[in-house]
C-alpha cells in the first residue's frame, strides 16, 4: 500500500516528474503483489466525456489510463476537499482486488474539525496469516517491560544518526526501494541489540 502527496503548488513539471516516480515504483512492486495506491493526487480524476478541471487533473486521468493495472474502483459525488468542494484525493487497486473490496466512503465534513481534507475508508477481505508476528532480528524477543529511558533514548540516537548518515550519502529519489529496505531493516536489528531481551 502506498499513501502518496502530490505537489500542490503550480509548478506542472514537478508534477509530471512526481508521476513517473510513481509509475516507476508500481512497475515495480505489481510485479510483487497487490500494490493499493490512495492519497492526496492534487488533482481531479475524469472519465469518458468529463473535462479536466486544470492541467494537473488532465495529467493525472492520462496517468490513470496508461496504468493497465491500476484500476480507479471508487467513485463518489462525495467531495474530499472541502475548501473547493472538489475530489483531489484517490484510491486505485488492483483490478484482480476488486472482489475482496466490500465498502467505501467518505467521512462528512460535520465529523471532521483538523484537517481540510476528508478521509477514505475502505474496507476490504483479507485472508488471515497464521504465521507469527516477530522482530525484525529474529533472534530475539524485546523485553520493553525492561527497557529504561535511556534504553529507549540511546535506540532513538542509533536511529536518527543512520537515517543522518543515509540522508547525506544519498538522494532518496535515486535509491532503490529494496535496498533502502534492507539497510532500514539492519539498522533497527544493530539498533535492538542493546535493548533488554526476554
Amino acid at each position: 500500500m502506498f499513501c502518496i502527496y502530490m505537489p500542490a503548488d503550480s509548478d506542472i513539471e514537478n508534477y509530471t516528474a512526481t508521476l513517473y516516480h510513481v509509475q516507476a515504483l508500481l512497475s515495480f512492486y505489481t510485479l510483487k503483489g497487490t500494490v493499493i495506491l490512495g492519497g492526496d493526487f492534487n488533482g481531479q480524476l475524469v472519465y469518458g466525456n468529463e473535462k479536466p478541471s486544470n492541467q494537473k487533473s488532465k495529467l493525472l486521468s492520462k496517468f490513470d489510463n496508461s496504468l493497465h493495472s491500476l484500476h480507479h474502483v471508487f467513485r463518489s459525488k462525495a467531495f474530499t476537499f472541502t475548501p473547493t468542494q472538489t475530489t483531489v484525493d484517490h484510491i486505485l487497486v488492483e483490478r484482480s482486488a476488486i472482489p475482496t473490496f466490500k465498502s467505501y466512503c467518505v467521512i462528512p465534513s460535520n465529523d471532521i474539525v483538523t484537517s481540510d481534507h476528508l478521509p477514505l475508508v475502505f474496507q476490504m477481505n483479507m485472508a488471515s496469516s497464521n504465521e507469527p508476528i516477530t522482530s525484525p532480528t529474529a533472534n530475539k524477543n524485546i523485553n520493553w517491560k525492561k527497557c529504561s529511558a535511556l534504553h529507549l533514548h540511546n535506540f532513538q540516537q542509533k536511529v536518527n544518526t543512520f537515517v543522518t548518515s543515509l540522508c547525506h550519502k544519498h538522494s532518496l529519489d535515486d535509491l532503490d526501494p529494496e535496498i533502502l529496505n534492507s539497510a532500514i531493516i539492519n539498522c533497527f536489528r544493530e539498533a535492538e541489540k542493546h535493548l533488554p531481551s526476554c
